[in-house]
């Protein structure tokens, strides 16, 4: 298994961890490490789409023991990639577009929390 086949799981652990870390972080370190997040996973999801185009054909991803119904899997082709990467560009251009207003209407001590559930 190619370690790109994997992305798809690593997408999920890192949104999951970076939620979980800005809580903890101060806003400005919170707002660099949701960016950063943003980013890797919309490359990781670019990665995953090149990789489909290349060999020509989509491939489940099973995570546990058990396949679906009774388990987890992730399918990963062509369309998933491309969806979830202009999600990705969609998601980050709305983030950086709109910090100026994030830091207007969200307080600075609160800041963290605001960017905690926007991953």
């Amino acid at each position: 298994m190619s370690l790109v086949q994997n992305f798809p799981f690593f997408s999920i652990i890192i949104a999951m961890f970076s939620g979980i870390l800005s809580l903890a972080l101060p806003g400005k370190r919170a707002r660099d490490l949701s960016i950063a997040a943003i980013l890797t996973v919309t490359v990781m999801s670019g990665a995953v789409m090149v990789f489909c185009m290349g060999t020509g054909e989509s491939y489940t991803y099973m995570m546990g023991h058990f396949p679906a119904p009774w388990g987890n899997e992730i399918r990963a082709g062509v369309l998933e990639g491309l969806t979830a990467m202009m999600f990705g560009i969609v998601m980050l251009l709305s983030v950086v577009g709109g910090l100026d207003h994030t830091y207007e209407d969200v307080e600075g001590t609160k800041l963290n929390l605001f960017l905690s559930w926007l991953i």
